[in-house]
């Protein structure tokens, strides 16, 4: 998603130029035909497929609708983030940089790298913003909310007074890792505020100042350049033209010297004042 303000982009300026389309059509036919197809039917079908055969929460009818929406959601979000950063930055260079910190960041405060409980107060903040850490917590609080785990010791331990099976209640495996049960409607409303507030930031990009200060930046480099291939052009032809012209034809005199403009005019004069003179000798 980072270069799809960009691959159409000299298409996109002429023909809304020329009146065909405005910068609404454009941006609702993009996300129309890059979330549906690319971020929302994948994970459509990837939940509906593994979630059976993975072995997760059987427990309500409920689970897989959050599963397959978590993921759904969670996708999207990170295609308008991309959208937004593709749209903002200069060059796809530039943004493949951005987006990536954005996701190294998102992954890092995600939950499953570092305990929610144990980040700095100081860092707290990306922990709040990070679109992962809500899906994450969405999926989780859906797998182990209300639904005890047992964990059955192996044949080798042998002992009187513990028995062989330990139940674990789901929410004591969520609260060790710093998750709440009951959040899964709440992660996944702020994960969709978050996609919505993407998308209008991309949206806010493309149509300011004529197409957002990407188009101006680009348009004002593309045309220095283009001035500087015509004008280099038009220096290139002026000298293979000077080179290719045929030589010009200088008139000689009786003296066998070339005739210019002065010395004809001097040749006329002084021929007709030695004419008179001859004439009247």
């Amino acid at each position: 998603s980072l270069p799809v303000w960009r691959e159409d982009r000299l298409l996109f300026l002429r023909e809304s130029a020329n009146g065909v389309y405005g910068v609404n059509a454009y941006f609702a036919s993009m996300l129309l035909f890059d979330l549906l197809p690319m971020r929302v039917l994948p994970p459509f079908f990837f939940g509906l497929m593994t979630y059976q055969m993975v072995g997760l929460n059987e427990g309500t009818e409920t689970c897989l609708a959050w599963f397959v929406a978590t993921l759904i959601a969670t996708n999207v979000c990170a295609s308008c983030m991309c959208m937004a950063v593709g749209a903002a930055a200069r060059s796809v260079a530039s943004a493949n940089v951005i987006a990536s910190l954005c996701f190294l960041a998102a992954i890092l405060f995600g939950g499953f790298l570092l305990n929610k409980d144990q980040i700095p107060a100081y860092a707290s903040w990306v922990n709040d913003l990070s679109f992962i850490n809500y899906g994450y917590e969405a999926l989780v609080a859906n797998e182990f909310a209300d639904n005890p785990r047992t964990f059955t010791l192996t044949s080798g331990w042998n002992s009187s007074t513990l028995p062989n099976e330990v139940p674990v209640p789901g929410e004591k495996v969520l609260s060790t890792f710093g998750f709440r049960a009951g959040r899964v409607a709440r992660d996944l409303c702020l994960v969709c505020a978050q996609a919505a507030g993407f998308a209008a930031l991309s949206y806010a990009l493309l149509t300011s100042t004529g197409g957002g200060p990407w188009t101006a930046l680009a348009d004002y480099v593309g045309n220095r350049k283009v001035r500087q291939k015509l004008e280099s052009r038009r220096q290139g032809s002026g000298a293979a033209a000077a080179a290719a012209a045929p030589p010009e034809e200088v008139a000689l005199g009786e003296d066998g010297l070339p005739v210019t403009p002065a010395r004809g005019v001097a040749g006329v004069f002084s021929f007709s004042f030695g004419g008179g003179g001859g004439g009247g000798g």
